[in-house]
């Protein structure tokens, strides 16, 4: 290891006050290195060919060792100091090997080779020792200064001592092999099938989890006073197992259900003569953990060592947990016999239950189960008897007599055996059906002796019973029941699932239907309100309604009248399919009527059969329904639906006509509606000609009357001068007169703009063009993107702004005209300026003709504003901010 005498002089430029604060104060040990000669010498290397590092270095150990002894370490910190146990910073500025030993050589080649291919920062995790040889796992690190990339003369390498996480970490893999043996020898011992398995299991890696050289296990025999070692793990067994019993005392501490430790057989004095083999053989310690059955002491797992106190609290632990484990396959091993017989029980109903859960089919699944019984137990006759609200069925039968099963169809109250199984709802075995005092009695039944009845339960609930016949007296015994019982179990819950299944098939025939007419109900809105939106005109939408009706429900008969409730009448609106008779009949109603009248009074649906008699017949139509129209909470008309259709309505059906009753009652009032709006608009237009035409052809007109009197007084002096300018007055007069009166012709006759192909845009450009040829002035229009507006809002729009243009020559005598459309956020913006004449906007409050109250009125009618300023012979600007709010944004949409 190399060191600078003065790595100050060399490095000044990067010793700054900071820098050295934070790398003295650091929480972790440093060192700082110069290894701009291993950058050089990998640098020759390089220029000599070498291209893959890792296998030169790996056939060069030679390289590695040079460029080890070729690093230069000038600095360390005092935690570095302190962990590897140095007497101060010059004893650690030594060859890094030293530090790392065994784990040097693969590290600085690993090291090396990421440098040679451009890596200078890296992190690994090893082992080094501090200058006392003591044994450290750290995570070392290197990487440059920041900000010095490429500058290898100061390197900063940190380690961080990991050592108590790595022990803690080797010491949790030990507990945690530990439990996974203890809980391996748990689970063998108890998965066991004999004494001798239970055993062996339990001895053969208990070593793993202990620190016994010899394992064994004695059973106690307390009436025979007797003890057996039934194995022994890690020596011979002795040539006699058996012992009697004598350590009574030890035996009474077991019992408490505490341990047994002896730390040393040479302690004890005198040493019991039990004890006195072990000691020659060399052990020297014991521990014996008690084996419990049933709340009763019948064993001991005993531990031996050949060292002095070798058990810890965790070896003695670890074989109370095996003992535990032990005590309940001791028990368990005395019921073997009856858990294998069980087991196999158990194995056939679980085949039995898979087989029956494999079919869903009721009726085929009851047969399945007279199958699989017989597999569980034998019968000479079988049947089952199935609830079924609150009855019982005669369900299925195998081999039952034709007479019996016909009673038992028809007649099941008088059998007094299956009333008790009802009655009860518990197993009855009747094993001599002659001892039975209620047995029936019929030739059919005289060969039964031996009868067997189980209810069938699932979840508590009695869902019917299972009967089982036999010839010979006595054949089934309690067993026998207990078995047919787990059996009846396992077909309880076959059949619920087949009944389940059956429900369910059921229900999604029922929402298949029901998914199928909502689909069919929302279709046939949808296509009435698909007609109600198209601009067909009130009698055309209806009857599109009454086609739709046809087409989708197959009402063939149909009709729509609209009340006058001033004349107490029904008007046809419209019909479909009727014939030129009911045509007729039913053009008006006059109220009261007994089919239309009762629909308005009554205020809801009407369906009835004609009656033939009625005066007068509906040609000869056989059912009548009729259905109230409503708008904005009143009664304005009926749906009549005719003929044999009617029958075939629904109580869904006819919701649905109410509905559809509802949209036809909307696209009346919205009819209505449509013709007011249509009426005020035209009552505002007539308003604003009128104005128009007072304020100025009107105004022209009376001026020439007065320069026509004027010129007829100058006339009759002689003053033929004075005439003559009179006269041009008029010309003026009567020119001004005929622009304004063309430009309101054009106005009349100006197009809705939905009829206009780019709306907007193109009328403005087109009333521009049209004053522009009249009037001689300059217009310049802007507008930043298409306007895709609703159509009553672009309306509206272009008739302030035909307003505020013409007024640029009718007032305001202006040259140059702009107009301009812009969007700003959720705004658009319309402005119009001039450089005509202005006027004073105080004065103008109180003056008429300008049109500046229209405009502000039709842009409230948008929710719009309309602002304006002006200075007298400084122009005029009129300016529009519509907000887009969220109905002009869904209208843009589509």
């Amino acid at each position: 290891m190399q060191t600078h005498d003065n790595p100050q002089s060399i490095h000044t430029p990067y010793q700054t006050s900071d820098y050295r604060e934070l790398f003295e104060n650091s929480p972790i040990a440093l060192w700082e290195y110069d290894i701009t000669a291993v950058y050089a010498h990998i640098q020759k290397l390089r220029e000599r060919g070498v291209s893959d590092f890792a296998v030169y270095f790996h056939n060069h150990p030679e390289e590695i060792e040079f460029c080890v002894r070729s690093l230069h370490s000038f600095n360390v910190n005092p935690v570095a100091v302190e962990l590897f146990e140095a007497a101060n910073k010059e004893e650690l500025l030594i060859n890094p090997a030293y530090f790392l030993r065994e784990a040097g050589f693969e590290f600085f080649m690993d090291a090396l080779v990421a440098f040679a291919e451009g890596t200078t920062n890296f992190e690994v995790e090893l082992f080094c020792y501090t200058l006392k040889d003591k044994k450290l796992r750290v995570i070392l690190r290197s990487h440059l200064i920041p900000g010095l990339a490429g500058n290898f003369n100061k390197v900063i390498v940190s380690i961080t001592d990991i050592t108590p996480q790595y022990e803690a970490s080797i010491e949790l893999n030990r507990k945690n092999e530990q439990l996974k043996i203890l809980h391996s020898i748990s689970l063998a011992v108890l998965s066991a099938q004999s004494p001798s398995e239970i055993v062996r299991v339990a001895l053969q890696d208990i070593s793993k989890i202990t620190d016994c050289d010899i394992a064994t296990i004695v059973l106690y025999d307390f009436e025979n006073n007797a003890g057996t070692l039934l194995n022994l793990e890690g020596a011979e067994p002795p040539q006699q197992n058996r012992f009697p019993l004598t350590q009574w005392a030890l035996f009474d501490t077991l019992r408490t259900g505490k341990y047994h430790y002896i730390r040393d057989f040479k302690k004890l004095n005198p040493t019991p003569a039990i004890y006195q083999n072990l000691a020659a053989a060399g052990l020297r310690a014991m521990v014996n953990v008690p084996i419990f059955a049933q709340g009763e002491l019948v064993g001991t797992l005993a531990l031996l060592a050949y060292k002095p106190s070798s058990f810890s609290n965790e070896n003695i632990q670890n074989a109370e947990q095996i003992a535990a484990a032990l005590s309940v396959s001791f028990h368990n091993a005395k019921l073997l016999e009856v858990e294998q017989r069980a087991h196999h029980q158990a194995k056939t109903l679980r085949e039995v239950a898979l087989n029956m859960n494999s079919n869903l089919d009721l009726e085929a699944l009851l047969e399945v189960i007279l199958d699989q019984l017989a597999r569980v137990v034998a019968y000479d006759a079988v049947y089952i008897v199935l609830k079924t609200s609150n009855t019982y069925e005669f369900a299925s039968q195998r081999n039952l007599h034709p007479i019996t099963a016909q009673m038992l169809t028809k007649e099941i109250h008088k059998f007094a055996n299956i009333q008790e199984i009802l009655r009860n709802q518990r197993p009855l075995l009747i094993q001599d059906v002659s001892v039975y005092p209620d047995w029936v009695k019929m030739d059919s039944y005289s060969q039964i002796h031996c009868w067997l009845g189980v209810p069938i339960r699932f979840k508590d609930k009695f869902i019917g019973f299972l009967a089982l016949e036999k010839a010979e007296a006595g054949y089934y015994i309690e067993t026998d029941k207990d078995i047919v019982q787990a059996f009846a179990n396992q077909a309880a819950i076959a059949i619920e699932n087949a009944r389940l299944y059956q429900r369910i098939q059921q229900y999604s025939a029922k929402l298949e239907t029901r998914v199928q007419e909502r689909t069919r109900e929302l279709q046939v809105l949808y296509n009435v309100t698909a007609v109600a939106g198209k601009p067909l005109g009130l009698k055309n939408i209806l009857q599109n309604t009454l086609a739709e009706l046809d087409s989708m429900l197959n009402i063939a008969t149909s009709a729509i009248h609209i009340y006058d409730i001033e004349n107490e009448q029904l008007y046809l609106a419209c019909q479909h399919g009727l014939g030129k008779l009911l045509t007729q009949q039913i053009q008006i109603i006059s109220l009261p009527d007994k089919l239309f009248g009762h629909v308005l009074i009554k205020d809801n649906a009407h369906v009835v059969e004609i009656n033939a008699k009625q005066e007068p017949p509906l040609a000869e139509q056989t059912h009548f329904a009729g259905i109230p129209i409503h708008a904005k909470g009143k009664t304005i008309g009926v749906l009549t639906v005719f003929g044999s259709s009617v029958p075939a309505l629904k109580t869904e059906d006819l919701a649905l006509l109410g509905t559809v009753a509802d949209h036809i009652g909307s696209s009346i009032e919205n009819n209505n509606l449509s013709k007011k709006a249509q009426q005020l608009a035209v009552l505002q237009e007539r308003k604003r000609l009128a104005q128009d035409l007072h304020d100025s052809i009107t105004q022209s007109l009376y001026s020439m009357t007065l320069f026509a009197e004027a010129a007829h007084d100058l006339a009759s002096v002689g003053d033929m001068v004075g005439v003559q300018k009179q006269i041009q007055e008029i010309n003026l007069s009567a020119q001004q007169a005929f622009k304004e009166m063309r430009l309101m012709l054009h106005e009349l006759r100006a197009d809705s703009l939905s009829l206009i192909p780019n709306g907007l845009e193109h009328a403005l450009r087109q009333h521009i063009e049209t004053i522009e040829g009249r009037t001689g002035q300059q217009f310049s229009l802007s507008i930043d993107s298409p306007i895709n507006l609703p159509q009553s809002v672009q309306e509206t729009l272009f008739r302030i702004a035909q307003e505020a243009l013409n007024n640029t020559w009718k007032h305001a005598n202006a040259q140059t005209v702009t107009l301009s459309i812009s969007f700003d956020n959720d705004e658009l913006i319309m402005l119009i300026n001039d450089d005509g004449d202005g006027f004073d906007p105080q004065k103008a409050q109180h003056q008429h003709g300008m049109g500046l109250t229209i405009m502000q009125e039709r842009a409230a009618e948008i929710d719009a504003t309309c602002t304006y300023t002006s200075y007298p012979l400084h122009g005029t600007s009129i300016q529009v901010n519509l907000p887009l709010h969220q109905s002009i944004f869904a209208e843009m949409i589509k």
